[in-house]
């Protein structure tokens, strides 16, 4: 009976703990940029907040972080970078570095659409970034172009980005461009893999439009670096590892590349440590 038992015993440790009595390998730690974007409904009543949450999304802050890169340099007397992976005159002001966190809140419940904002002081428009729960119009990323029916509703995938500015002189200023920031909890291998989702309108009578991505390392590099792209142009894909130390991050980064108009794209993003 005792020989039975400890047969039993060996079994059992065998399929919780497999071969070799090890544990094995820890499951990895996962995020995702939709499942894990957070929005805290400041400004005037709570009627925003009380949908967010009514949907069970996240209010609380954690790994990742939303706002504006400053694009719009590229002179003498405005020694900001031109372009979203550009090299600037002062080191304080590489793209990297200079990630402005956005504040301004606002929403839409018909769509539903939850986001953060900032107006261009030029008039422009705004940076926005954010959770839209499909794609509702011609210039949302999935509508229509060679990425139609991508987002499903509710959209569980794709976080939308819109930058701003950029002059429209097809200078390939990135104008105020629109950054989504993640930070490593610890050092370690992370995998990155998802893709961009280019929205806008591609058969504008204004002409072709177009808009830059980039993946930048808060070392100082680009993970991917910037390429142009066309309004609702073809799905461009990313899959990387990158190894980092606690508190490094990685910023998502999309820039208007000389457009006044601005764009918008859908961001696919998962990290996973390795």
């Amino acid at each position: 009976m005792r020989k039975q038992r400890l047969r039993l015993g060996m079994i059992a440790m065998v399929l919780v703990c497999g071969w070799g009595g090890d544990a094995g390998l820890a499951a990895p730690k996962k995020w995702d940029v939709v499942k894990d974007f957070w929005w805290t409904g400041q400004g005037p009543g709570e009627e925003g907040l009380m949908s967010w949450r009514a949907m069970g999304r996240e209010t609380k802050p954690n790994q990742w972080s939303y706002g504006t890169i400053n694009c719009t340099g590229g002179t003498p007397d405005n020694p900001y970078p031109k372009q979203i992976d550009g090299i600037c005159a002062q080191a304080d002001r590489e793209p990297f570095v200079q990630f402005s966190p956005l504040a301004e809140t606002a929403y839409n419940e018909s769509i539903p659409f939850f986001f953060y904002f900032r107006a261009d002081p030029k008039g422009s428009g705004k940076v926005e970034v954010g959770y839209y729960g499909k794609a509702w119009y011609e210039l949302a990323p999935g509508f229509d172009g060679e990425g139609a029916g991508k987002v499903l509703a509710p959209n569980e995938e794709y976080l939308y980005l819109k930058p701003v500015g950029g002059g429209g002189d097809g200078s390939g200023i990135d104008g105020t461009a629109a950054a989504v920031k993640w930070k490593a909890p610890e050092k370690g291998t992370y995998r990155v893999a998802g893709e961009w989702l280019p929205g806008g309108l591609k058969n504008s009578p204004e002409g072709v439009n177009t808009m830059s991505l980039a993946i930048l390392s808060s070392k100082g590099k680009a993970l991917v670096p910037r390429k142009v792209v066309e309004d609702d142009g073809p799905v461009e894909p990313f899959d990387l590892e990158a190894k980092m130390e606690k508190d490094e991050e990685i910023i998502f980064v999309v820039g208007s590349d000389g457009s006044a108009r601005g764009n918008m794209v859908g961001l696919k993003a998962k990290i996973e440590t390795k």
